[in-house]
């Protein structure tokens, strides 16, 4: 699944320490930083209710109105 997070409500958050959270739940997980749009953006195999309670264990809870779902790009061509 792939995540968006607004980061305009959220202090200087510390992108090593999400990306701690994350890894610590899905290895494969990954997230990066959009600044030109104020965005964390998430590909993780977790939920969206996980991926908050990671930002929350993190230390930097957001509300759930700031997690938006991306459609899949998966074309199924891979098989995966």
């Amino acid at each position: 699944m792939k995540f968006h997070i607004r980061t305009e409500q959220l202090p200087d958050f510390d992108l090593a320490a999400i990306e701690t959270a994350l890894g610590e739940r899905d290895p494969a997980g990954l997230v990066d930083r959009d600044p030109a749009r104020a965005l964390l953006r998430f590909s993780t195999c977790l939920g969206g209710a996980e991926v908050l309670a990671l930002m929350a264990d993190a230390g930097f809870p957001v509300a759930a109105s700031a997690l938006e779902g991306v459609p899949s790009e998966c074309c199924g061509g891979c098989g995966g």
